[in-house]
């Protein structure tokens, strides 16, 4: 799985009655590590020198840009809006249930959860950078994205020219190297994954919770001065939302009621949204909402059941086994022009995509889809598992696409069984090397089973970028 960084921040912000700093809300009960996020002090003095200075040259084919908008669902219908097809269902339904319950939230007890968003947008306290590598930007099948956490240069901060068009940006370190996600782009549009996102959402009184993002997705309209249109998606394993989210909310629903100084049981005003959610989660009736009471309440444990297949056992096999296993969540965004140090394409993300995988037997599965790889020191192997899972057999093509450099970057590619006793293989002299498995213009379609590929140098010297293309076709009759 690919991994990106995004911090986004749900923070249910100018709803509670209590103190500033959520009323002390704590939960004796939960057991949550929490990250603190503060908002960068502007108080630097002037004499300090920027951080950083335009221009700043990325190399060729880099397309940079700075998230100036988050959007997070308000309602039902934008959750839908916002929602990707995660679990890859014919249908192409979007998935989006997280979205749903936020925006019920919101809705509901009148969380102001967009207005946060936006503050920590405007405020330059969270910065989202995104680099595109793509020799096109109208049509490419060979388009990477990173997503990673930037950091204003401006010393003093002042976030009032983030969104300008052309402002430079540090990358955090702690995110630089993270792998990008690959696919392509078709009249403008951006459609990239699967891969992993990471998203760290704050309640206020409690600070950030990391929840990793699977089967993530990004789409958008790309042209040369933004993204518009865009959209983040993917899904939570049920073990975090339990884990993770479900004490978080625990905690800020105490701190939501916080303020509430009435004696059991009647804790807050009458008629008040305060004793509406108290009503609904303080099953003791002793004016405060613990992690177990959230925890075990008939409503949400309905709420945040899993919605998505996402995994067999534990290997990402959307679909497979029909067990739902994880809670989608989608958010819209659009971005700017951005100046930053290029992210995407360096050999420090697109080596260790993947990576171990030089044996059969550490052979990551990867479905359908294209990806952006390299055979980066010589002597180096990759090995990729699929499976072929629906009708009677599956017509299956394999490419990779790399240059082969005068035989400096050749590369080979061949097609085993899962126990690695080899199928078919594919060694020429050019920039492509393909297997066919369709039963027309190539070998016989492959029956249902797992199988595994591999890409290696023609000798010890070899190394090569290459995009690898799977595709898997299912023959439904005989």
């Amino acid at each position: 799985m690919n991994r990106l960084s995004l911090v986004l921040v749900l923070a249910f912000a100018g709803v509670g009655c209590g103190d500033d700093d959520g009323g002390g809300g704590g939960n004796p009960d939960a057991d949550v590590v929490f990250i603190d996020a503060a908002i960068p002090d502007a108080s630097i003095p002037d004499a300090q020198p920027q951080l950083c200075t335009a221009p700043i040259d990325p190399g060729p084919n880099h397309h940079q840009f700075v998230g100036n908008r988050f959007l997070l669902p308000t309602t039902v219908s934008k959750a839908n809006q916002y929602g990707l097809n995660i679990d890859g269902d014919k249908q192409d339904r979007p998935d989006n249930a997280l979205g749903s319950i936020l925006a019920t939230l919101g809705s509901q007890l009148g969380f102001d959860i967009q207005g946060a968003m936006d503050g920590q947008i405007d405020s330059g306290a969270l910065i989202y950078l995104f680099d595109v590598l793509s020799a096109d930007i109208s049509v490419s099948k060979s388009t990477l994205l990173s997503l990673v956490q930037g950091q204003d240069c401006d010393v003093p901060l002042d976030p009032i020219d983030n969104f300008s068009g052309d402002e430079p940006f540090l990358v955090a370190e702690a995110t630089a190297n993270d792998a990008p996600l690959s696919g392509g782009i078709s009249g403008g549009s951006l459609d990239l994954g699967p891969g992993e996102v990471t998203i760290q959402i704050s309640f206020p009184g409690v600070g950030l919770i990391e929840l990793p993002l699977v089967g993530a997705r990004i789409v958008g309209d790309l042209t040369a001065t933004g993204i518009t249109d865009g959209r983040i998606g993917g899904a939570i394993k049920e073990e975090v939302i339990n884990t993770t989210f479900i004490p978080a909310l625990a905690l800020g629903l105490q701190a939501f009621v916080s303020g509430c100084t009435g004696a059991p049981p009647n804790c807050c005003a009458p008629g008040s949204t305060e004793e509406t959610v108290l009503s609904l989660f303080d099953e003791d009736m002793d004016c405060a909402i613990t992690q177990s009471e959230v925890e075990n309440n008939s409503l949400i444990s309905a709420l945040f059941a899993p919605d998505v297949d996402l995994f067999n056992g534990d290997t990402f096999e959307p679909r497979v086994d029909g067990i739902n296993d994880s809670l989608s969540l989608g958010i819209g965004f659009t971005a700017v022009g951005a100046q930053f140090e290029a992210v995407v394409g360096s050999t420090s993300n697109v080596c260790t995509a993947y990576e171990p995988n030089e044996t059969l037997a550490t052979a990551p599965t990867i479905t359908a889809g294209t990806y952006q790889l390299s055979i980066c020191t010589g002597g180096d192997k990759d090995f990729f598992r699929f499976a072929v899972t629906d009708g009677i057999a599956g017509a299956v093509d394999i490419q990779i696409d790399f240059d082969n450099n005068k035989g400096a970057g050749d590369l080979e590619l061949r097609l085993y069984d899962s126990t690695g006793m080899l199928i078919d293989q594919s060694m020429g002299f050019g920039d492509v090397e393909s297997i066919t498995r369709d039963g027309l213009t190539g070998g016989e379609p492959l029956a249902i089973g797992e199988y595994v590929l591999e890409v290696y140098g023609f000798n010890a010297a070899v190394t090569s970028d290459y995009q690898l293309t799977l595709a898997i076709d299912p023959i439904l009759t005989d």
